[in-house]
């Protein structure tokens, strides 16, 4: 069995958010909201679940890479 719609629609939105922690200085609120969560207490949580990190660390995490 595959993935479920609403992982698989958690997924896109983490990885987007994961482009968006990369490649912007936007807020961590502001882009939770920009890939639709409603709050940036769930996107924590979801985020940490698919990546291992939380978003703050993700983003120190690669910027530190592009350094």
């Amino acid at each position: 069995m595959g993935i479920s719609p609403i992982n698989y629609l958690l997924k896109v939105r983490v990885e987007r958010a994961k482009e968006l922690l990369r490649d912007t200085d936007n807020r961590i609120s502001d882009i939770a909201l920009s890939v639709g969560f409603s709050n940036q207490q769930r996107f924590n949580d979801i985020f940490k679940k698919y990546v291992k990190l939380t978003p703050l660390q993700y983003r120190k995490n690669v910027q530190v890479k592009k350094h």
